[in-house]
């Protein structure tokens, strides 16, 4: 039992360091970049065109000016949070990977399991360096809320700032690295749900693969007679910079490491209609998962009904411009 719980722990708890020989800062050839706006061109009509489109895109300086940016560091949120400041724990039937990035199955285990891991993993984790805090505490959102906003995109498309989406119960989540090279290696977020990162302190690279990645397992797992072929594309990749907001959608694999340390990154959750391009292009690659994986199966109607309601939203909007 301590065993299969150590494997995991080792599994979420080690910082991957990165060799300074595995590629230059600039990003090796073939590799292309997400696309960028600035906060004067990143409009709510701009904005809503590349989320359903399904394009990450990244926002230079979108939060330059928060308050956290240049406030916040490790250190600092230590000495006012103290001991809720922990490493988060991996979730039931979450994906696991191995250091290398293979994908090493589910995090599938029984109650009892699952009780003697927390227990297991609350021992272990106060002399762990910390990697990632999830926020669940209301009181401490409420006093990290005092130094960010949400993205001014966002707001512009109806998401409100008080909305708590995230499927863990994390109201925040912030990524800590403390030296160059350390970050996470391609890995799939356990989540329904679109995602934005702002680039609090230090600088992060980030590399992002499409859903019919050939690496990536949602495709590899259950792949069905009619899906089409999986891409070997380069990933997209992008440097984040203090200020810096990234925006990505569920089933996109990423990886991270510190181009500059320390690091910190401030991650959310938002929800919008899922990309109608992934809906359209990967429908059988999802629907083979959902098949094997119940997890996935609830995402997968989600996604549907939000398509649906934003299908008809907009044929009642063009609808009523027809009339006017």
């Amino acid at each position: 039992m301590m065993t299969f719980l150590a494997v995991l722990l080792l599994l979420l708890l080690v910082v991957v360091c990165a060799s300074s020989t595995t590629g230059s800062d600039d990003g090796g050839a073939g590799e292309e970049t997400v696309f960028e706006l600035t906060p004067e061109t990143a409009t709510p009509s701009r904005v809503e065109e590349l989320v359903h489109q399904g394009i990450p895109f990244v926002i230079r300086g979108e939060a330059s000016t928060w308050p956290a940016v240049g406030k916040w560091n490790l250190a600092w949120l230590k000495a006012k949070f103290g001991r809720q400041v922990k490493n988060r724990h991996p979730d039931r039937g979450e994906a696991l990977f191995d250091g290398d990035g293979t994908f090493a199955g589910y995090f599938d285990v029984s109650d009892e399991e699952w009780e003697a891991f927390l227990e297991a993993f609350e021992a272990e984790d106060a002399g762990q360096p910390n990697i990632a805090w999830q926020c669940r505490n209301a009181s401490a959102s409420e006093q990290l809320r005092e130094d960010y906003k949400l993205p001014r995109p966002l707001a512009g498309l109806g998401q409100d700032a008080g909305d708590y989406v995230s499927e863990h119960g994390a109201r925040e989540t912030l990524f800590f690295a403390l030296e160059k090279g350390e970050g996470r290696e391609p890995h799939i977020d356990y989540s329904c749900n679109s995602a934005w990162s702002a680039q609090i302190q230090g600088e992060k690279e980030w590399r992002l693969w499409p859903p019919d990645h050939c690496q990536n397992h949602l495709f590899t797992e259950g792949q069905a007679e009619d899906a089409p072929a999986c891409t070997r594309a380069q990933p997209l990749r992008v440097v984040l910079r203090p200020g810096d907001v990234l925006f990505w959608y569920p089933g996109w694999m990423h990886a991270t490491r510190a181009i500059a340390a320390p690091s910190l990154g401030l991650s959310r959750e938002f929800f919008t209609p899922l990309p109608r391009v992934m809906l359209a292009e990967h429908d059988a690659i999802y629907r083979a998962h959902s098949a094997a994986r119940a997890s996935y199966t609830r995402c997968f109607k989600l996604w549907h009904d939000a398509s649906g309601k934003y299908a008809g939203e907009q044929a009642s909007e063009n609808d009523r411009k027809g009339h006017n």
